[in-house]
């Protein structure tokens, strides 16, 4: 029981160092791209400091969530909270970015988020149309794997071994073994569903 609530307690306190840790690493962050930005972009134009900011700006956030998303799902054990660590970090950081640029361009946000809202859409039309079951059941089976879970390997079994499902039935004219999702039998031609 007690070693229970110190588990916990420690779980607590890890999620409170991490977070501690986002926030102290986004401020830092935060303050070396003001003083790159004010000493770097000293002596240019408003243009030229309008767009070298967000080049700095986005650069480094996209840089850091980019490491972070393909970083984190490797790591494992206590390194796993330093993955969870860099993704919030990233998030932040992406979030701070776009929200301190968003009211310059907001025309170019709106059409980015209706660009999202389109592939959305588009994917979802994909799914439903082209992923029907029937499809999905086929290509398992041509691929040699059960049509109904898609784990069992079935070769020239009659029964997949994963779900127990029965992948391959007698032809009623000639009983040679044929596919459950063939429409006739390979051996004699005849239809297999009526």
């Amino acid at each position: 029981m007690s070693q229970e609530v110190e588990e916990r307690e420690l779980t607590r306190a890890e999620k409170i160092l991490a977070a501690a840790m986002v926030g102290l690493l986004f401020l830092g962050t935060v303050e070396a791209l003001h003083l790159a930005e004010v000493r770097a972009l000293r002596g240019m134009t408003a243009e030229e400091r309008w767009v070298w900011s967000r080049v700095l700006y986005y650069g480094v956030s996209f840089s850091i969530a980019l490491a972070a998303i393909l970083l984190a799902p490797r790591l494992r054990g206590f390194a796993r909270t330093f993955g969870s660590v860099a993704l919030g970090y990233g998030l932040l950081m992406l979030i701070w970015s776009v929200g301190k640029f968003i009211l310059d361009c907001l025309p170019e946000v709106a059409a980015a988020f209706a660009g999202a809202a389109a592939a959305g859409g588009g994917l979802w039309y994909l799914r439903r149309s082209y992923y029907t079951p029937e499809r999905v059941a086929y290509s398992r089976y041509m691929k040699g794997v059960c049509p109904f879970c898609g784990k069992g390997r079935i070769g020239e079994h009659r029964y997949c071994p994963m779900c127990g499902a029965s992948v391959r039935v007698e032809c009623r004219t000639c009983g040679a073994l044929v596919g459950v999702l063939d429409a006739y039998c390979p051996a004699c031609g005849s239809p297999l569903r009526e």
